[in-house]
């Protein structure tokens, strides 16, 4: 994970930063190649799901692969990155918030 910020203390065990990493690791493989690619919003996307119960490193390597390319192919059709954009999934609960780069899960307070 190219993060762990002080925030995360005592959140996670170190099996759960290996399942993360391990995720985070596969997906970046298959789709570190984009220019385009941000390591730090595939990372918080793979500790998002993670957080709402997904601890299968493939699935969660998939679903941050698919959001992440999802904000690309925004980011590659605008012609300005995702960062100036809010960005919404509402299926799923969870809310890109372009301005910090940051996602949040919606169903908790």
């Amino acid at each position: 994970m190219p993060f762990r910020s002080q925030i995360y203390v005592n959140k996670y065990s170190s099996l759960d930063w290996d399942i993360m990493a391990i995720a985070f690791e596969l997906a970046f493989q298959q789709i570190g190649t984009n220019p385009l690619v941000r390591k730090d919003r595939l990372a918080r996307c793979v500790m998002t799901f993670f957080d709402r119960g997904v601890h299968c490193p493939s699935t969660l390597s998939s679903l941050a692969m698919s959001r992440e390319m999802s904000l690309v192919d925004i980011e590659r059709t605008r012609g300005t990155p995702a960062g100036n954009y809010d960005i919404k999934a509402e299926d799923d609960g969870f809310h890109f918030n372009g301005a910090t780069g940051e996602w949040k899960d919606s169903t908790i307070n």
